[in-house]
């Protein structure tokens, strides 16, 4: 029985908070229809919340000014309507306004949109651009103007005209002859080397296309290296084309009317903007006639050197064939001429110190047709014919007292170059045997 009554009591509950959500929108609805039958209020809002600055100018000042206007000159509003708008007007651009004003009042047609500067609230200098009109303000002649800050598009746009200066400057300091076009093909760049080279100024051939660069270059129209860069199916006037570094194109060519036999080195490559897009190409061109003539030289001279060498080769192997063969007479004329003679001296009855000199002789004999003597004085060439004739006797077994009566010298003497023969051969301080060491050379 209590269920009904308090099931009641909900739904009036419920009744009341949805009528009372609906009178505030209800309320709002009127208030916004009540601002809509009022032109004014809606005049005064919209100039308000303006992205652009609009203000109204009469007789030279201020008459009125929205929001974005007081933004843009830093200006509190009783600033900026107390002096006359002229005072606002960067110091060169004044004359300019007062002019185009007088105009206007006249009923003069002037462009109605307008760049010029301001000085804001905090000194600095400011770029707008302005459009205005004429109107009526409370019966008298007025101008109504809407502003736009265009500082930041000034300076990107100075900042970029500035690149462009400083990039031509930079493609006219170039010794080489070196242009640019851009994607379309547009002559955007000429330097003084390419003007020499072909004999037309840049103000007759920059911004010109449909290969207005090749005709300058070649006598026609046809794709070139740069060209090339933009579209890689291409097929250009110059040879050798390969790729060098960082996408560039390298090639070489030779120029028409340029003189026979020049010939040019060509490096072509892609040129970016800040989204590394590729928006042109810029192509070099350096005359390397003297270079190509100097490794033509260098060939030249190089195929003589190896023709002079082989030449030399066989001189040399003719030379030694003669050598040998003088030897090979030197040693059986010994052999056959000589070598007899001695025998017979031997074998005669002679004193017996001949005999001993015979003998020598007869040794010496054959070590002159032997490779001894030969190989000790290209081995240690510091040794002295003394020293040789020592070294010798040595190896047939001499003792120092024989070898110094053949010589005719003391022991001592022989005693000292016996020790210059070991130290110049390496064995000083050492228990090496002198005619054991020299019996090892054959």
């Amino acid at each position: 029985m209590n269920e009904k009554p308090l099931k009641k009591t909900k739904e009036r509950t419920e009744r009341k908070r949805i009528v009372s959500a609906r009178r505030p929108a209800q309320s709002r609805k009127v208030q916004v229809d009540e601002m809509f039958q009022n032109p004014a209020e809606i005049t005064r809002l919209m100039l308000e919340n303006a992205n652009d600055a609009i203000y109204v100018v009469q007789n030279g000042l201020l008459k009125f000014a929205n929001v974005k206007t007081l933004d843009i000159f830093q200006r509190p509003r009783k600033a900026l309507v107390s002096k006359p708008f002229i005072a606002h007007v960067h110091a060169n651009d004044r004359e300019v306004i007062r002019e185009r004003h007088k105009r206007r009042l006249r009923g003069e047609e002037i462009p109605n949109m307008f760049p010029f500067r301001i000085i804001d609230g905090r000194g600095c200098t400011r770029w707008i651009e302005v459009n205005n009109v004429l109107i009526s303000w409370q019966g008298q002649p007025a101008t109504l103007c809407f502003m736009r800050d265009t500082t930041e598009k000034k300076m990107a746009e100075d900042a970029i005209k500035q690149s462009e200066r400083l990039l031509a400057d930079i493609i006219d300091f170039l010794p080489d002859p070196t242009f640019a076009i851009d994607a379309g093909g547009t002559v955007i760049a000429w330097n003084h080397a390419i003007e020499r080279l072909t004999g037309i100024p840049s103000g007759g051939i920059i911004g010109k296309g449909r290969y207005e660069y090749a005709k300058a270059l070649y006598g026609r129209r046809r794709p070139m290296l740069i060209d090339k860069v933009l579209d890689p199916a291409l097929a250009v006037v110059e040879e050798h084309v390969s790729q060098g570094e960082q996408n560039s194109l390298l090639a070489e060519t030779g120029l028409p009317g340029k003189g026979g036999g020049v010939t040019f080195w060509c490096k072509a490559g892609p040129m970016y903007d800040h989204h590394e897009r590729i928006v042109g190409a810029i192509e070099s061109l350096r005359d390397i006639t003297e270079l190509k003539q100097a490794e033509s030289e260098l060939k030249a001279k190089t195929r003589t050197l190896k023709e002079t060498n082989t030449a030399l080769k066989v001189l040399l192997k003719q030379r030694e064939q003669d050598t040998l063969e003088i030897e090979e007479r030197f040693i059986l004329n010994i052999k056959k001429l000589v070598l007899p003679y001695v025998l017979r001296l031997k074998s005669a009855r002679i004193d017996p110190g001949l005999a001993s000199n015979v003998a020598i002789i007869e040794n010496h004999l054959n070590e002159i047709i032997s490779p001894f003597l030969s190989k000790l004085t290209s081995t240690y060439s510091q040794l002295t014919p003394r020293e040789i004739q020592v070294a010798s006797l040595i190896k047939d077994g001499l003792t120092t007292k024989d070898i110094a009566k053949v010589l005719n010298l003391s022991t001592n003497s022989i005693d000292i170059h016996r020790q210059n023969i070991r130290r110049k051969s390496g064995l000083l301080n050492q228990k090496t045997n002198l005619r054991t060491f020299f019996s090892s050379f054959r």
